[in-house]
């Protein structure tokens, strides 16, 4: 698995798989990405204040992406065995 770190507008992809081909001859690669974003941004603002402190709900929220592409053919189909 190659480690990739590129960022662009906060979001960070971490890993990228090497392409492989599947038993059914499909070319696969993989990737993995993570990004945080905040509630408030999105019009998310309700919350619930807890009876030990803090609140229920966290301003910020983490988005991770787990990605895997499959090449189609020129038929527009996956390769079939």
């Amino acid at each position: 698995m190659k480690a990739a770190v590129a960022t662009e507008n906060g979001l960070a992809v971490r890993d990228i798989s090497d392409v492989t081909t599947d038993m059914r001859g499909s070319r696969r690669i993989g990737a993995t990405a993570t990004t945080s974003i905040k509630r408030s941004d999105y019009g998310m603002t309700w919350n619930k204040a807890l009876e030990a402190g803090g609140v229920l709900v966290s301003e910020e929220v983490s988005v991770v992406l787990d990605v895997e592409l499959v090449k189609q053919t020129s038929a527009g189909k996956p390769a079939s065995p």
